[in-house]
């Protein structure tokens, strides 16, 4: 079975692919996640073991995960389903660039659960699924702990002032004031105050 679906994502593009393309920490956001053990790494290619929770069940397996141009491709190599590779792609929205297409091609193999279930359920379960990781990758872009590197002691200096016109500077206030989010050419910084 292959399907595609896609959906609009609130973040600009190099932030989704960045929180994506971070395997070892999808447990801390990805629901139904439970675990991602590192295996290897062989030039881009990461090799993980993954646990997870899908339908109350327990499922493990090991995977790799290689990065593309436009988000990764994780292909799963030993454990269920039989056959699971995931191509997922990030681009810019043509109405606006700070926005993002999210989408993922899934080709699996189900099994018998996947030949006795009607293809429309299938699919629904799959674009229920691809849609609550989209919303908890944008909670996760939205926290101003996002994971990246301190910002410079003159940050104020140099970040200092409105958002860039052209999209390369976003800055993100929590409500209370206390932390801010800085996003400069698509790498995410953060400071307290």
């Amino acid at each position: 079975m292959k399907v595609t679906l896609e959906t609009p994502l609130a973040a600009p593009p190099e932030a989704a692919r960045r929180l994506f393309r971070d395997v070892e920490r999808w447990p801390e956001w990805m629901p139904g996640l439970r675990e991602i053990t590192r295996i290897d790494e062989a030039d881009d290619a990461l090799t993980v073991s993954i646990e997870q929770t899908v339908s109350g069940r327990r499922l493990r397996q090991t995977a790799v995960v290689t990065p593309t141009s436009s988000g990764f491709v994780q292909r799963r190599i030993a454990g269920e389903p039989a056959r699971w590779i995931l191509a997922w792609s990030f681009v810019p929205q043509l109405e606006d660039s700070h926005q993002t297409d999210a989408s993922v091609t899934i080709d699996a193999d189900f099994g018998v659960w996947g030949r006795l279930t009607p293809r429309r359920l299938i699919e629904r379960a799959l674009d229920d699924t691809f849609r609550a990781l989209v919303d908890a990758a944008e909670v996760r872009l939205g926290q101003p702990d996002l994971p990246g590197p301190s910002l410079p002691d003159d940050a104020e200096v140099v970040f200092r002032g409105a958002p860039s016109t052209d999209g390369r500077l976003q800055i993100v206030e929590s409500t209370d004031g206390g932390v801010a989010r800085v996003v400069f050419d698509g790498r995410t910084y953060r400071a307290t105050r």
